[in-house]
């Protein structure tokens, strides 16, 4: 879902249960999604993604993990959802 919403996942796709999303298409910093999302009770952390231009305290990414929303019994169709508040919250 974040793919089909113009987010670029590092990896291409999801290899595992953490996704690095480089946000330099959105014009965002790390910093500035995580401050947000923080405010909307979503939590992610920003993160340098390769060949980032911003220093570690800003950076261009965010780090996207399942491990949370899992243990809470939430499934894949569940992703769809949050995805979509992620980036209302983060277009807003």
């Amino acid at each position: 879902v974040f793919v089909e919403k113009g987010y670029k996942i590092i990896s291409g796709g999801t290899d595992n249960h953490l996704m690095l999303i480089d946000l330099r298409s959105k014009n965002l910093t790390g910093k500035i999604a995580e401050g947000a999302l923080i405010k909307a009770d979503i939590t992610i952390n920003k993160n340098m993604v390769p060949f980032d231009d911003k220093s570690a305290m800003v950076t261009s990414g965010m780090r996207v993990g399942a491990a949370a929303i899992t243990t809470r019994g939430l499934k894949e169709n569940d992703m769809e959802i949050i995805v979509n508040y992620i980036d209302e919250v983060l277009m807003n």
